[in-house]
């Protein structure tokens, strides 16, 4: 691969600019979802944004209505690192997604030369990156232009060996998206699981149950509304500031690493040094079976601290230590509508941030049932976040092997048909 001779990405495919879909007509449902550089994973795909997700209300253009298997590329990064800059994803579906501003689509792809499975994990590939990045103009948000991406030099391999390449990327890629589609799964067996025991009331046994009068309506005897500081041990605040950050180390989460649908994104850290670690956990040090929780700037992200867990809570960021026959049960309650309706009664709208006030978050209501209830949706619900802890972890690790042999394989440096497909 070495041997070849140093083409330009230019000589192969075009950049598009994006569409810039006018905010009025932005919604938080519709039929096409405007993708933004916020869609994109720093390790390339596509990624929800939650309650963050754009939707365009009015017809769009045609030509900036996507295909299944478009390529797309960050071409706008709002942070100085730029971790996202450059990064790929490919169109999942037709006529759902938008071609916005800030977003370039690869064209006139030369698939003589190029083919776009192989130019997906060349665009992953750090040499890439970097190139992209150290032409980037801005200080604070960094931007590229088709020009500069057209300018990025590399070596390609045989049409063959690009194939073979990709076909093995893709397949860590492949048993990752099994592993999600498994854990969405899960996550709908537990919400329903939860809305069928506390929201509809029937638990097992409850033909037998008496329900009493209360503030919410008919309740079953023996449940309260009370606040939700009855339910944990102790509340702790993050840190206020941000420390040095180091590529190894202890973990400093932030609320980027908290998915939208709660559990922890480990996928891509920062870090801190193990000489910080003391400082930076003289709050609190957060704990397995702990759960996260963000306050400020993006509201209602939780998740459940996994067993290996070390590291800090970053900036607006906070955690309760849940009496443990409770733990289930306020996690599941954290993405129901009526504390989701809590949170919106509470929050603080700020000059630049929303927040929620941590000193009153102690007070805030909930329809607490009794202890051994509790338990009792703890033994069953238990076991399913287990098992989305450990296809979580799956992942991490089928990330990490992927990200080890990419750039490994697209530089030459070990030969393709030495390596095995995952498993």
């Amino acid at each position: 691969m070495n041997q070849m001779p140093m083409i330009n990405l230019g000589e192969c495919f075009r950049v598009k600019h994006g569409f810039a879909f006018k905010g009025a007509y932005f919604a938080k449902s519709g039929n096409y979802v405007v993708l933004t550089p916020g869609n994109f994973r720093e390790d390339g795909g596509l990624k929800s944004q939650g309650e963050k997700e754009k939707y365009y209300c009015a017809t769009p253009p045609d030509e900036y209505i996507l295909s299944e298997g478009d390529l797309l590329i960050v071409m706008t990064d709002l942070t100085q690192e730029a971790r996202i800059l450059g990064s790929p994803a490919v169109i999942p579906r037709s006529n759902k997604y938008l071609h916005n501003q800030r977003l370039g689509l690869v064209t006139q792809l030369d698939q003589k030369k190029l083919t776009k499975e192989y130019l997906y994990y060349l665009l992953n590939w750090s040499l890439v990156r970097n190139q992209i990045k150290a032409t980037a103009t801005g200080s604070t948000v960094r931007h590229t232009a088709p020009d500069r991406i057209h300018a990025v030099q590399v070596r390609l391999p045989s049409l063959a060996v690009q194939h073979r390449i990709a076909s093995i990327l893709s397949a860590y890629d492949d048993l990752i998206e099994n592993n999600t589609q498994r854990i969405e799964i899960l996550e709908e067996m537990a919400r329903r699981l939860y809305e069928e025991w506390f929201v509809q009331f029937r638990f097992p046994g409850y033909e037998e149950i008496t329900f009493t009068e209360s503030e919410l309506g008919l309740v079953p005897e023996g449940w309260r509304v009370a606040q939700i500081r009855e339910a944990y041990l102790d509340l702790y605040d993050g840190p206020h500031a941000t420390p040095k950050k180091i590529t190894i180390g202890p973990i400093f989460l932030g609320i980027k690493n908290i998915k939208s649908n709660g559990g922890l994104d480990l996928s891509s850290v920062q870090c801190i040094s193990d000489a910080d670690f003391p400082k930076w956990t003289k709050r609190v040090t957060p704990q397995e079976g702990d759960i996260v929780f963000s306050y400020e700037a993006t509201l209602n992200r939780y998740a459940i601290i996994p067993r290996g867990f070390h590291g800090c809570l970053g900036r607006r960021l906070a955690l309760i230590r849940p009496i443990s026959s409770f733990r289930c049960f306020l996690y599941m309650h954290f993405f129901s509508k009526n504390w989701r309706d809590v949170i919106s009664r509470n929050t603080l709208s700020g000059a630049t941030v929303d927040r929620i006030p941590l000193s009153k978050f102690p007070e805030f209501p909930l329809l607490l049932p009794s202890e051994a209830m509790a338990g009792r949706f703890e033994a069953l619900c238990r076991p399913i976040l287990n098992l989305i802890e450990g296809l979580t972890k799956k992942n991490t690790n089928l990330r990490a092997q992927r990200d080890l042999l990419l750039p490994k394989l697209v530089s030459g440096e070990i030969d393709v048909s030495d390596i095995p497909m995952p498993t």
